[in-house]
């Protein structure tokens, strides 16, 4: 029998102590335009995280899903013969694929293998909690991979969407307290990949 996956702890949920709506936020992370409740939302979300939580290890860079759907070799509006003509991984124009095949990408327990599935998860509605939650901790993922600049909110939220996800994996079907937490979480990786989190 299979150990039991564990559930995300307290420390780990620290910084998602308030909820952001999901609608408040689009799809990227970033506020809707012209909405000042949603960017006072965002605001307040990111008061949650600490400073010293929020100190940057290197430069920044973190990308959107948006980006990498572009910067893939299936993605809609593909770069990757710009990338291929530009020298590639090896001079820093980094593809999807690329991180696929190494170091890897997993969801949870369960590895991202191809560009379809990829892109399937980077394009996923931000309307679900657990499907905008695996949408950002996928992109987080792959900024991680690409060099992006990190900090230890970001190293901790992308430990408790890997937990959360494990765990309603295990259990087969999501709570409503999986649900809020993911969408807590999934808004402030939000923030990472839109490159504001970590400062």
């Amino acid at each position: 029998m299979s150990t039991p996956q564990p559930r995300p702890t307290a420390a780990l949920l620290l910084f998602c102590a308030a909820c952001l709506a999901p609608a408040a936020c689009s799809s990227d992370g970033r506020s809707a335009d012209g909405d000042s409740a949603a960017s006072d939302s965002l605001a307040r979300l990111l008061e949650t995280v600490p400073a010293e939580a929020r100190a940057a290890t290197g430069p920044g860079g973190a990308r959107t899903s948006a980006y990498w759907i572009q910067w893939s070799t299936c993605g809609e509006d593909s770069r990757a013969e710009t990338a291929a003509a530009n020298g590639g991984r090896d001079a820093g124009w980094i593809l999807v694929d690329d991180l696929l095949a190494d170091p890897g990408i997993a969801l949870g327990g369960w590895p991202v293998t191809t560009c379809r599935d990829a892109i399937a998860i980077l394009a996923g509605s931000a309307a679900d909690p657990l499907t905008h939650l695996a949408r950002q901790l996928f992109t987080a993922k792959l900024n991680f991979e690409a060099g992006s600049g990190r900090c230890q909110a970001a190293s901790d939220l992308v430990a408790a969407g890997d937990a959360l996800l494990a765990s309603i994996e295990q259990s087969a079907a999501a709570t409503a307290t999986d649900s809020t937490d993911a969408a807590s979480v999934a808004a402030l990786l939000g923030t990472y990949n839109a490159d504001v989190l970590c400062q």
